[in-house]
């Protein structure tokens, strides 16, 4: 029996993510709330849902992977669903300081951090490097490590080709045992050269 992904979004991104995974043999859920998304007549299994229920829906297909190609912070909700109880938490965020060299976009509880600046863009084929083809500066970590410095619940998307990240099922659940007692924390979603960090409380 094949092993299955959830893709969460079936635009520009979730297509490329779908094409990758069934390529590699894997069965693949799409969910979308839109009915005529790209991605529709790709999947093995189309789920016609927003990300209010993506909680609901990775219990239901326990994927190895979950890939987040909405336009949201897909791990922050999902475990915002999972528990119930947490709250957007405004002081941690508007106190998060940045790293150097990065830059730092604040939204509300969110923290957008990136290698680039907002009029620098990413390349198509970009893996993810210590030496970034665009900025082409050198760094001596991955943003990834940086953020575990700072004592935040980090969940690694790891790069699968340029432009996809995917997280793991065994990453998701230890996102969840880590966040399971704690009165407030920072999660954050990165892969090599950018973030976003939610903050939450209970």
């Amino acid at each position: 029996m094949p092993q299955k992904v959830l893709v969460v979004g079936g635009g520009k991104y979730g297509v490329k993510a779908i094409e990758h995974f069934k390529k590699d043999g894997f069965e693949v859920h799409l969910m979308d709330p839109d009915p005529d998304c790209p991605g529709k007549d790709l999947a093995d299994v189309f789920h016609q849902v927003d990300t209010s229920v993506v909680y609901e829906k990775y219990i239901e297909i326990d994927p190895v992977w979950m890939v987040p190609t909405a336009p949201v912070h897909v791990a922050a909700l999902l475990i915002k669903q999972a528990f119930g109880d947490l709250e957007p938490d405004l002081d941690n965020a508007g106190n998060f300081a940045p790293f150097e060299g990065y830059f730092n976009w604040p939204d509300g509880a969110n923290v957008y951090i990136s290698n680039l600046s907002q009029e620098q863009l990413c390349l198509d084929d970009c893996i993810g490097c210590k030496s970034c083809p665009v900025r082409a500066n050198d760094r001596e970590h991955f943003l990834s490590e940086l953020l575990e410095t700072r004592g935040l619940i980090v969940v690694i998307s790891k790069q699968m080709g340029g432009g996809l990240g995917a997280v793991s099922g065994d990453n998701i659940e230890r996102m969840l045992e880590m966040a399971k007692d704690k009165s407030q924390f920072g999660l954050a979603t990165s892969c090599t050269c950018h973030a976003v960090v939610t903050f939450y409380k209970r």
